[in-house]
């Protein structure tokens, strides 16, 4: 559920202009955000300071492999988190340069983007991820982005983990839900 908040942070990132123009490969969290930034000018706030909100809804979900009891119970935990929302307050400073940080309560070490795109209101991205042990994580996902809001569809594959493999399919939608003291 972090990884998705995780990109769908990057996404959010990556709004505020329709203009900039992004493209990476086998680059850092970090990178990506410092691209986008100079995209954009640097010095521009890129997001709207406020309380924002992130909902992610689980669309699907295939455990290959997995004891038919087992997958029972894993999918019936991600039914109950089916449609999870993060509030958050943003600050202006944390607008002018989001990170992973912003987004998830935590900063993102074991993860890079194969390929991150950015163009015309649009983003598309591969990132992958190293887990505890041989766990990898890779999420596709590609969405729309505005000043104040982006949805995204995210597919994750995970491997080598000790449930076996997985594959989400996601939506996130996030969304500046108003003013907050604090952001200012």
């Amino acid at each position: 559920m972090r990884m998705m908040m995780l990109l769908s942070g990057s996404l959010i990132a990556a709004g505020c202009n329709s203009e900039p123009e992004v493209s990476l490969e086998n680059a850092s969290v970090e990178e990506v955000t410092n691209e986008v930034a100079a995209a954009t000018g640097g010095g521009e706030v890129m997001l709207q300071p406020g309380q924002w909100q992130t909902k992610v809804t689980i669309e699907d979900i295939s455990i290959p492999g997995m004891p038919a009891s087992a997958a029972a119970q894993m999918k019936g935990f991600f039914a109950e988190q089916r449609n999870t929302a993060v509030n958050y307050c943003l600050t202006a400073e944390e607008a002018k340069r989001p990170g992973g940080k912003v987004f998830t309560g935590e900063e993102t070490k074991n993860c890079r983007y194969d390929r991150f795109t950015m163009s015309g209101g649009k983003v598309e991205a591969v990132m992958r991820c190293e887990g505890e042990g041989s766990a990898t994580m890779t999420m596709t996902m590609s969405g729309s982005y505005k000043p104040d809001s982006s949805t995204t569809r995210s597919e994750m594959e995970i491997t080598g983990g000790r449930e076996g493999s997985m594959r989400i399919k996601a939506l996130t939608e996030a969304r500046r839900t108003g003013n907050d003291t604090e952001a200012s």
